[in-house]
C-alpha cells in the first residue's frame, strides 16, 4: 500500500486530472505475477507480486495506471457494447429482409401460377440470400474482432508510461522472467497482448 501510494500520487500529479482521485487497490490470493486495471479507479493485483523487489511492483502499477488515465476498459465495454447493438439490428433487420422476400416471392409465384401454370421454388433463392446478409455479417464481425485485438493489443504498449516514469528495465526484467501474465484476464479469448518479446524491446529500446 506504501508503493501504491507513492505510484498513485505521482501519477495524479502527471496525469492532468485524467485520472480519478478515488482508485481502490484490490488483492487476489495467487502467487502468480499478475495484475490488471478495471473501469477508471480499480486495480487488482495477485499477492504473487508481494515477493517482487519494490522497483518491480512500482513498474507494474505504473502499467496499470496508464490504462486507468487511457481509460481503456471503457472502449473496450463501448466496443462490445455496440458490437452487441450491431448484432441485434442486423438480427432485426434480416427478420424483415425475410419476411419482405417471403411475400414478394410468394405473389411472384402465384402470379406466374395463374397465367402460366408454372411454379418455383422460391424458398431455397430466399436461403441463399439470407446466407449472404449472414457472410457479410460474419465478414464485418471477423474485421471488427481483428480491429478490436489490434487496438487492445496495442494498449499494452503503453509500457512506454512505465519507461517514461524511470521503471521500464523492471518491467521488462519481469517480462523476461517468464511466468508472468501482466492484464492476462480475458487472454485466452482473445489475443489482445503483444508477445512479451516486443515488449521488452520497446522497454530497454
Amino acid at each position: 500500500e506504501r508503493i501504491f501510494d507513492e505510484v498513485y500520487t505521482t501519477a495524479k500529479n502527471k496525469s492532468k486530472f485524467r485520472l480519478s482521485r478515488r482508485v481502490k487497490l484490490y488483492f487476489t490470493i495467487n502467487d502468480k505475477i499478475n495484475a490488471c486495471a478495471l473501469g477508471d479507479r480499480t486495480i487488482i493485483i495477485n499477492t504473487g507480486i508481494l515477493g517482487l523487489s519494490d522497483n518491480e511492483i512500482k513498474a507494474i502499477l505504473y502499467h496499470e495506471f496508464s490504462h486507468l488515465i487511457e481509460q481503456d476498459s471503457f472502449y473496450n465495454v463501448a466496443y462490445n457494447l455496440g458490437n452487441l447493438i450491431i448484432f441485434v439490428i442486423f438480427v432485426i433487420f434480416k427478420l424483415i429482409i425475410f419476411v419482405l422476400l417471403y411475400a414478394l416471392f410468394f405473389t411472384i409465384q402465384m402470379i406466374i401460377n395463374a397465367i402460366a401454370g408454372i411454379r418455383f421454388d422460391f424458398e431455397e433463392l430466399i436461403k441463399i440470400i439470407i446466407e449472404l446478409l449472414d457472410n457479410i455479417y460474419n465478414l464485418w464481425n471477423m474485421i471488427g474482432l481483428v480491429l478490436c485485438m489490434w487496438t487492445m493489443r496495442n494498449s499494452e504498449y503503453k509500457d512506454k508510461y512505465v519507461k517514461d516514469n524511470g521503471y521500464g528495465k523492471y518491467l521488462a526484467d519481469i517480462l523476461m522472467a517468464g511466468d508472468t501474465d501482466i492484464d492476462a484476464i480475458g487472454d485466452l479469448v482473445f489475443l489482445t497482448h503483444p508477445s512479451g518479446k516486443k515488449r521488452v524491446e520497446r522497454l530497454i529500446a
